[in-house]
Formats: C-alpha cells, structure tokens, sequence
C-alpha cells in the first residue's frame, strides 16, 4: 500500500466552472480501483496572475493506493501538478514492474510526438495555403510574434532560411 499526496489544479473561467470541474476530479479519482481518497482539501479559485477572466484553483489530496501500477495509472490518467509518495519510504521494483512501466511511459510519448508531428504537417499545410491565397495576411498575422520571438530564435530561423 501506498499513501501519496497529489496537488490537483485547474484553470479556466468562469470561477464556479474551475471549481465544478476539480470537484468531477476528485469524484472520478474516488472510483478508481485500487485508489482510495482519505483526504481532501479544496481551494477556492482566484483570478490567474496576469489575466483578466481566468481563474485557478487547486484540491490536496491523500490518496491510499494499492500497487505501483495502480500509481502510475493515476499519474498518466489525472497528471497532477504535484505528488509527493509519503510512505513507504523505500520501494524496491522487480524488472517486470519497471518494464511495464517504461512501455506505458514510452506508449504516452510516442503518442504525444505523433499528435505534435500531425499538429505541424496541418500548420505548414494551412500556413502554405494562406501564403498562396493572402500572403499580406501572413505578414500582418506573425508580425506581432517576430517582435516577442528570441533572438536566438530569429537567428536560427535566418541561417535556415539561407541554406534553402
């Protein structure tokens, strides 16, 4: 068994939405086999530094889980902001364990590089037909974004643009 302290948090607007949704977490997390919540401390939401109309707000939770795998099921499927494993202090993994976990965390990425990689293709599809069609549009649309770009990151968009 072990006892765990996860920070869940949310943000979103309007307020009483980011609250509802924490409480659908938590209410989901409590139907999970193999997961028990033992505590549960909400946090009322706040307006996001910087914003005007978003609002963040967080739940503490300790949460008894029954197994290692159980563990990183949670970790993949609710992804908190924090976790903290109080007990126990000392765990000891056979290879079967860490095998299953490194397949499942090598699952995840290699689903997140497809979704990046797709998301790319539609952008230079979408991007090359927009210069086609109005290419004073693309100007005036990355204008503002060249401005906030780094340095760093003008320059190498530069060299590359001298190799083609």
């Amino acid at each position: 068994m072990l006892q765990v302290q996860v920070i869940f948090e949310i943000l979103g607007r309007p307020a009483e939405n980011v609250k509802e949704a924490l409480v659908s977490l938590i209410a989901k997390l409590e139907k999970e086999a193999g997961i028990t919540v033992r505590e549960k401390t909400f946090h009322a939401p706040v307006l996001a530094q910087g914003t005007k109309d978003l609002y963040t707000a967080f739940v503490e939770v300790t949460v008894e889980i029954a197994s290692l795998e159980h563990y990183f099921d949670m970790l993949f499927a609710y992804m908190p902001s924090h976790v903290e494993l109080i007990y126990p202090e000392r765990l000891t993994l056979d290879n079967n364990a860490l095998n299953q976990f490194a397949g499942k965390l090598l699952n995840r990425m290699h689903g997140y590089d497809s979704v990046v990689k797709n998301m790319l293709v539609e952008r230079d599809i979408i991007l090359a037909k927009v210069k086609e069609k109005a290419p004073h549009l693309l100007q005036e649309l990355s204008a503002p974004l060249q401005k906030k770009m780094p340095a760093a990151v003008k320059h190498k968009k530069k060299k590359k643009a001298r190799r083609r």
